[in-house]
């Protein structure tokens, strides 16, 4: 099958580059800043030589902009943004072209004209900017936000609660960077998801490959970078007001942004405050409802900042607080129970909808506050300084002890409370061809806990140095060396045998990678690179009911540190008309790979019968590829096809490993209307699908993985652009979804929740996005 795939898509690919083109498929796009940082919402205006209106555009928070679908000819671009000089010039368009415009107050614009792009690095990195309104899945939980990136899924344990996948690795092996601070929780539960309100994100960014040369431990096997607007530039007010509702859970949603500057002179402020409510019932699937899948969450922000010539200073609060039901059918009273779930009969506990959230269920809170500093003397030198507290709580609330049912007011089962500081320490140094990037960080943590837990209490003390230069001879060539070094001292409160296990873990990690553009249409990128990550305590010294899996799992204290040689390559095509490929191939080797395996008989606790796992470790390889391809046929439609597949081998027991996502393909087509005040309006129709799971070890599956499946899925945004009196545009948006369309019955292999149900059947989604000013 992979290797009718293989020739399927080259086949597709050599024959849409040979192609013909039409005249009318050049492009402009482009960067817009000011003096000092890129410009978000600026105004660009395309008109012909008449001065009629033919496209525009409005700059994303990264101040880029793309017109596209623009036939040979002069035109008149206008480029504006309120308080700065506007730009008005003609320009000859006989090729693709790339601007690089920056504004400035009282003097004249300057725009520089390039045909191609800056290159970006060596691992490849996916940005997700200004997420698709539309989507069915942004907006819902961050793993949601980043399913469709080749190459990545999620791990599911509820309907709410999901956590993503990189080329098969998850959990503590994925870093997630949260306004530029590692995010910290209880990522050891599958079941804990990041408590990141996604609404707040305007850019996520997935790098794929280690990464712990830059980011340290834990980002063996990708980073989730997660990224806030930037703070405003000019003086004014102004914000937006987002209002969703899904169907399937009938859940609703508030989310509403604040931002601007202080118009004293004296002490320039910039400022933001942002706030998101949810509330969703029980879910239902194709046939049934889940009893006591229910939601609650809502989360505040805010930010300060203030910024002069040579340095500047950021301040920035998070509280997220989540409560989350426990599907009660996973919690099985004897194994006659287990038997008839696992053999697939209706489950138990089915209702009618409900919005209440009773026992079992989870609650969480998570704060982060974060100061940052930076000086920066000049142009080739940046030093700054972050420093951030996070506090993170999580509750569980079992529903059984000793047989009897808990009352609803009774105290939780288990408290655990995390608390950790982190202090970064970042030199930045540019000159000619040359960036070198070196720092030095330390972070304490302190995890304890009430009542029962799985987990026992430690703390732990770590600090790292890195170093990491980037060498870019001319356009074609890019090359990056990096060296880390990171110690953490660990103890750990065994209260079993009323003794304290001390453990120190150190390693360096290195990466080197190169980057060459063939021409201006090909790119190739390779990079290879060790990184190891400590064994968590999880790992080592769990024992007991994880009931948000309905599991009971166990530790072994003789796990090593897990450590992964990484080399990956990709190739990316974009004939910068109507094509775009990209194919990249990876490979990991882990002498000691850490993973929980199911044990071949049920756990009986004074909770009920739970199906029993264990963390044991091996030697592993890991490979795959991913595949997407992108054309534009004419009348701006667009089609889409992408493919990942995953490998993953027990070299040891010569045999697959467990918990490895299928084979996972999707097909789209799209039209984008191109101009007027509805530009930028789409719709598209896509199919999902995943395929059975067939490399799986026998002795380790408590039932086969579920069967191949299908999904079909709408979605569509209508952007309407509404002038203003001060001569902008501003975008209001208005997304519907249809997520598995024929309402299919299916179960995903990568959720443990398939052993006990269905998956959630048709869902629909509305989701309007106001923006307003008050400058």
């Amino acid at each position: 099958m992979i290797r009718i795939l293989y020739i399927l898509v080259g086949t597709i690919f050599l024959l849409n580059s040979a192609i013909a083109q039409e005249n009318c498929n050049f492009k402009i796009e482009g960067i817009i800043s000011d003096a000092t940082e890129r410009l978000a919402y600026a105004n660009v205006v395309i008109n012909n030589e008449q001065n009629e209106l033919v496209k525009g555009d409005i700059s994303n928070q990264n101040g880029e902009f793309v017109i596209d679908n623009l036939c040979e000819g002069t035109y008149r671009i206008n480029i504006s943004y309120v308080g700065l000089e506007t730009l008005d010039t003609l320009i000859q368009l006989k090729q693709n072209l790339y601007l690089s415009t920056t504004l400035k107050v009282n003097s004249l614009s300057e725009i520089l004209i390039s045909e191609k792009k800056v290159e970006t690095g060596t691992l490849e990195a996916i940005t997700l900017k200004d997420i698709d309104l539309s989507s069915s899945s942004a907006g819902t939980n961050l793993a949601g936000a980043i399913a469709d990136v080749p190459g990545v899924t999620f791990l599911k344990t509820s309907t709410s609660s999901s956590k993503p996948v990189i080329h098969g690795l998850h959990g503590s092996r994925i870093l997630i960077l949260n306004n530029g601070v590692r995010q910290e929780g209880q990522q050891w539960n599958n079941n804990y998801a990041p408590e990141i309100d996604p609404f707040l994100a305007t850019n996520i960014t997935v790098i794929q490959g280690a990464s712990s040369v830059r980011y340290g431990a834990d980002a063996i096997g990708g980073v989730v970078i997660v990224e806030a607007p930037k703070l405003r530039k000019t003086t004014g007010i102004d914000g937006n007001i987002l209002l969703a509702g899904r169907s399937n859970n009938r859940q609703g949603t508030v989310s509403g942004m604040l931002e601007g500057k202080l118009k004293w002179d004296k002490l320039p402020i910039s400022w933001r405050v942002q706030g998101t409510a949810n509330r969703g019932g029980d879910a239902r699937t194709a046939n049934y409802y889940l009893e006591n899948t229910g939601l609650a969450d809502y989360s505040f922000s805010y930010a300060l900042g203030y910024e002069a010539k040579k340095w500047g200073t950021e301040i920035f609060y998070s509280l997220f607080n989540s409560k989350i039901g426990v599907y009660k059918g996973s919690h099985t009273h004897n194994l006659t129970d287990i038997i008839n779930i696992f053999e697939g009969l209706q489950p138990p506990d089915t209702t009618e909808f409900s919005y209440e959230i009773l026992r079992p269920r989870e609650t969480a809170t998570h704060e982060l506050f974060k100061f940052k500093t930076y000086f920066a003397p000049n142009i080739n030198n940046k030093i700054s300084l972050t420093y951030a507290r996070q506090f993170n709580r999580h509750e569980d609330f079992d529903i059984n002890h000793g047989f009897q049912q808990l009352a609803e007011n009774s105290a939780p089962n288990m408290r655990l409370k995390l608390t950790v500081h982190s202090l970064n320490v970042d030199y930045e140094y540019t000159k000619n061809n040359w960036k070198i990037f070196s720092g030095i960080s330390g972070l304490t943590k302190r995890n304890t806990f009430n009542g029962l837990s799985i987990i026992p209490r430690y703390k732990s003390q770590s600090t790292g140095a890195y170093i990491l230069t980037e060498w870019r001879p001319n356009n074609r060539l890019f090359f990056d060396l990096g060296f880390r070094y990171d110690f953490e001292n660990r103890n750990v409160e065994l209260t079993e045998i009323d003794s304290i296990a001390n453990a120190t873990y150190s390693n360096f990690s290195f990466s080197i990678g190169n980057s060459y553009r063939l021409n201006d249409f090909l790119k190739i990128q390779a990079n290879i690179g060790t990184a190891f990550r400590p064994s968590s305590v999880n790992e080592l010294y769990s024992a007991g009911v994880n009931h948000g899996e309905g599991s009971y799992e166990s530790g072994t204290p003789t796990l090593n540190s897990e450590r992964v040689i990484n080399a990956s390559t990709s190739i990316n095509f974009n004939n910068q008309k109507n094509l775009v490929s990209r194919f990249s191939l990876f490979y990991k080797y882990f002498p000691n790979y850490i993973y929980l395996t199911p044990l071949s008989q049920s756990i009986l606790t004074i909770r009920g019968f739970f199906p029993s796992y264990k963390y044991v470790e091996t030697e592993a390889t890991f490979r795959g590829f991913d595949y997407s391809i992108q054309y534009k046929l004419p009348k701006n439609i667009t089609t889409e096809a992408q493919i990942s597949v995953v490998r993953a081998w027990n070299e040891k027991a010569n045999e697959p490993l467990i918990l490895i996502p299928p084979d996972q393909y999707s097909f789209g087509i799209g039209y984008e209307v191109p101009k007027g005040d509805f530009a930028g309006s789409s719709l598209e129709f896509t199919i999902q699908r995943q395929a059975q799971q067939t490399l799986f070890p026998d002795s380790t599956h408590l039932v086969l993985p579920p069967p191949a499946f299908n999904l079909f899925n709408i979605q569509g945004i209508i952007q309407w652009r509404i002038p203003t009196k001060k001569n902008k545009k501003l975008p209001i948006q208005i997304g519907l979804s249809i997520e598995n369309l024929f309402n299919k019955r299916y179960r995903i292999y990568m959720n443990r929740m398939r052993y006990f149900a269905d998956e959630p059947g048709r869902n629909i989604s509305l989701k309007l996005k106001i923006p307003f000013t008050a400058r």
